[in-house]
């Protein structure tokens, strides 16, 4: 038993150390559990004793030491404070779980800058349509010591007719841990619960590279079976140009290296749409883009203005940087909404 005391000293020490960091400082895996609930790590040492630490939606850890001969003690450590004048900047993932509960909670991916301006996109990806995504974007953001407000509106994907409609989260904000409340849709009510994913901080990573001088493209099967399809380049100067999809050519030297390349020539999309537009990052400490997209010649043809942010983070064989598979984006023009996930194709740094 003396021994199980002397772990149960050094294991409460060693989590009140780690308990006063954010998010950020004490992640090790770079990935936070989207899922309501408890994220659960269990370790054993040599000796038979295990340490079960229990991480709940809302950001409460239960640990609970059990020795070899099963006695057990737990400790309950509560979230971090809240703190609704905070920041609320950065890349969240959540849930909208209804009151109903004959109805189905929908998780989402939202991104908040610290200008308070946010689009939610729903994880409703898997399905035979061109846009990937339900969308919801802020039209209000407000803030006061007693919660949060953010007013939004919410437009169905395939842009298929249906008005946007207006949602209301009121909550209570732990920056760089969770966002936690309830939402009000039409006659719709239910529970939000976000919470702040720290891979999206920038850190000591170049915040340009990913998007300076790349080629992107995106494919998708429809309901009828045809082939929907678009590309576009960023250049040196983060414009955005819709593209032909024949991808970037190359002209090589005599011992096979690259000596020039040129990006597809502007052109239009599967569907007819030009696209022109910019690119900018909106704070330095996040991966998260203001977007602008001119569309003309189509039946989408309207300004649109969002927020976008980079995906699925690899690394490539003698390269001192990592490299990002997607770029995921939404924007509306305050009647419809294209959002989609890109592939990079082509980087060219």
């Amino acid at each position: 038993m003396k021994n199980l005391v002397n772990l149960m000293i050094v294991v409460l020490l060693s989590f009140m150390s780690v308990a006063c960091k954010s998010p950020s400082a004490t992640s090790t895996s770079g990935t936070v559990d989207t899922a309501v609930a408890d994220e659960v790590v269990r370790e054993t040492d040599a000796a038979g004793n295990t340490t079960t630490t229990s991480t709940a939606a809302d950001g409460t850890i239960t640990t609970t030491i059990t020795s070899a001969d099963g006695t057990s003690v737990t400790t309950v450590a509560l979230p971090a404070e809240v703190d609704n004048l905070g920041s609320a900047g950065g890349v969240w993932r959540g849930t909208f779980t209804p009151d109903d509960k004959t109805q189905a909670t929908v998780f989402y991916k939202a991104f908040i800058t610290p200008s308070r301006k946010m689009v939610m996109l729903s994880d409703s990806e898997a399905s035979f349509v061109i846009q990937g995504s339900d969308m919801l974007q802020s039209t209000a953001f407000a803030q006061t010591s007693d919660g949060i407000t953010i007013n939004l509106q919410e437009y169905v994907k395939e842009n298929d007719g249906t008005a946007p409609v207006d949602v209301v989260i009121t909550g209570n904000l732990t920056p760089t841990d969770n966002i936690k409340g309830t939402y009000v849709r039409g006659a719709e009510t239910g529970s939000v619960l976000f919470i702040y994913d720290p891979i999206y901080e920038r850190g000591d990573r170049t915040p340009f590279f990913y998007t300076q001088s790349t080629y992107w493209k995106m494919s998708k099967t429809l309901a009828n079976a045809s082939t929907y399809s678009a590309a576009f380049n960023v250049n040196d100067s983060f414009k955005v140009t819709g593209v032909a999809g024949t991808g970037v050519t190359y002209t090589f030297d005599a011992d096979g290296e690259i000596l020039t390349t040129a990006f597809p020539a502007v052109a239009a999309d599967s569907n007819g749409c030009n696209y022109d537009g910019n690119l900018d990052i909106v704070d330095t400490h996040y991966f998260i883009y203001n977007i602008t997209l001119v569309v003309t010649d189509c039946a989408l043809a309207g300004a649109y203005e969002g927020l976008a942010t980079l995906e699925e983070e690899y690394t490539i064989a003698d390269h001192l940087h990592t490299h990002y598979e997607f770029m995921t984006f939404g924007v509306s023009d305050g009647t419809r909404t294209i959002n989609n996930r890109l592939t990079l194709d082509y980087f060219g740094v």
